[in-house]
């Protein structure tokens, strides 16, 4: 290649990229067609005198998220930071909201839970006109009285609408009295539609709760006292998908668990992705036990749960 067609192929390109020129504005300054602008910016690309590169912040991995996904063998971990904790929640679900985003493909099932901040995520989705042939389910049934809002099928909705997805609603109590009414329930033609969704979801979006401060537990008609002081003392500390999960990240309740209406872990633990959401750094003793459980693969959280998780690995680092 010659040095002048070098040089008319520099120069075509920095009053593009660089001085915001249109190619009108090029035509005229280099006394060409505008096509002939369009083939000389297409060549300089070809030649590699144009590259690109595109940063994507939420692809950038901290020294907090490395350390958390690598002691845990996780896929991804997401750590936010927010100027004060009433923040957190929000903070986290606008990232939540992202990644999900960019992840999401034509075709794929989502699994969604319940819960302020997978609401607030839910929100900031931004529409995909792009994809098509997606499926969004409930992960567990809906709570029938509460004295705050847990948004049991907004999430749902906003998430449906972002990604123009078909919605199947598991229009269930959260827990039965006992095992045989619940399966009675489920044997319903519209339940089974529902669960055999919810067995082909590849993408399951939950939060974590701490058994201390609970919106899920402290509703009506959920844990009786005695089972509250079972909980605690079968070293309960939170709950994923509404299961009471103990310091290992395993079931601390089974007989509760019988009667609970909600993805069962050792289901949840074989989707391809499997996100936890969490803010507020009352919830690190929950996350902490559901990563030693396995149960996510995925993590996006706020700094103050990061930093005390790192903290706890730090400090198993050195026994």
């Amino acid at each position: 290649m010659n040095y002048s067609r070098i040089a008319q192929l520099v120069k075509a390109a920095r009053l593009y990229y660089e001085s915001g020129y249109d190619q009108s504005e090029i035509a005229k300054e280099l006394s060409v067609s505008r096509s002939y602008v369009s083939k000389l910016l297409a060549e300089a690309k070809e030649q590699q005198i144009v590259t690109f590169r595109i940063h994507d912040p939420i692809d950038t991995e901290s020294d907090l998220e490395r350390t958390i996904r690598t002691a845990f063998n996780l896929r991804k971990v997401i750590v936010t930071s927010a100027p004060l904790e009433s923040n957190a929640a929000s903070s986290v679900a606008q990232k939540a909201a992202q990644w999900l985003s960019q992840t999401v493909r034509s075709g794929d099932v989502i699994g969604m839970g319940w819960g302020r901040t997978l609401y607030l995520m839910s929100k900031y989705l931004p529409r995909r006109s792009d994809i098509s042939g997606v499926e969004v389910v409930s992960l567990y049934g809906q709570q029938h009285k509460m004295r705050q809002n847990v948004f049991n099928t907004e999430s749902l909705t906003y998430m449906a609408e972002a990604f123009n997805a078909t919605t199947y609603l598991l229009t269930s109590p959260v827990s039965f009295s006992n095992v045989k009414l619940k399966n009675e329930f489920l044997r319903e033609q519209s339940m089974i539609s529902v669960m055999d969704c919810l067995r082909r979801a590849n993408i399951v979006v939950f939060t974590i709760g701490s058994i201390k401060r609970s919106s899920y537990l402290d509703q009506p008609g959920m844990l009786t006292d005695e089972e509250l002081r079972q909980a605690y003392a079968n070293d309960g500390i939170g709950d994923v998908c509404l299961h009471i999960i103990d310091r290992n990240g395993s079931i601390c309740l089974p007989e509760f668990d019988e009667r609970l209406v909600s993805i069962p872990l050792d289901i949840l633990r074989q989707k391809d992705y499997r996100i936890a959401v969490a803010a507020g750094r009352y919830k690190t003793e929950a996350v902490y036990s559901a990563l030693k459980g396995g149960i996510m693969n995925v993590l996006i959280i706020d700094e103050d749960i990061a930093r005390d998780i790192v903290e706890r690995i730090n400090a198993k680092k050195r026994r």
